[in-house]
């Protein structure tokens, strides 16, 4: 018989690899846990959404949500003890939305965090914690229409200029795309602010600005 629903008590600080591969989980309350193994839940795919907004988890690890079927979920939402989930998603190719406005501990973002996802997200909700991301992290989300952004529009700006090629960058490395390079067209506006009560949505023109916002 299939585990639709699986609540793990707070006692269970570590989810095994591959310990839930494959099974037909459509609910998860992550109780104590503070690590995901590898592939742990790999390829379970009948959940829409997972919430990870009140769990404890600090590590995931790689391809542990990965799938390559169809059916898998379409939204994420992380947690506030979220500090790594490295190729966790590599996979993915139905996340439509992925919530990370919770995730203070996060600083890093490399390029195709969400793996197949990218060619299909259209919401991404970021942290200020943010304090790097590659050159070109954003650059392959070709569908993506509503950026929101935990921080102040200086706070993004800053995050933006240590992110985008430097003249040199460019010339030593002629074949590597902008950092908004994919979506100049689906996203023209960033909100800023985001569950402060003063958000602020604000107009950007990618071609001309690179993602800096006015």
């Amino acid at each position: 018989m299939p585990y639709n629903e699986i609540t793990f008590p707070s006692t269970l600080k570590e989810i095994p690899a591959f310990a839930f591969q494959g099974s037909a989980i459509n609910d998860i309350d992550f109780g104590g846990v503070t690590t995901i193994g590898q592939e742990a839940f790999y390829n379970c795919d009948d959940y829409e959404t997972v919430d990870m907004s009140a769990s404890k988890v600090a590590t995931i690890g790689s391809f542990a949500f990965s799938s390559f079927k169809d059916t898998a979920f379409t939204s994420f939402v992380t947690g506030s003890e979220l500090t790594t989930f490295t190729n966790a998603f590599t996979t993915c190719q139905n996340i439509t939305s992925f919530d990370m406005s919770r995730s203070a501990k996060v600083t890093t973002l490399e390029t195709e965090f969400l793996g197949s996802s990218n060619k299909v997200i259209n919401t991404l909700i970021l942290p200020s914690s943010l304090t790097k991301m590659s050159h070109d992290t954003l650059g392959t989300f070709p569908k993506l229409k509503d950026l929101k952004y935990t921080g102040t529009k200086e706070q993004w700006n800053t995050l933006v200029a240590n992110s985008l090629l430097t003249k040199q960058e460019k010339i030593d490395n002629a074949d590597w795309g902008e950092w908004f390079g994919s979506n100049y067209d689906t996203l023209t506006s960033i909100t800023v602010n985001y569950g402060t009560g003063s958000e602020e949505k604000i107009s950007v023109n990618l071609r001309d600005t690179k993602g800096k916002l006015a």
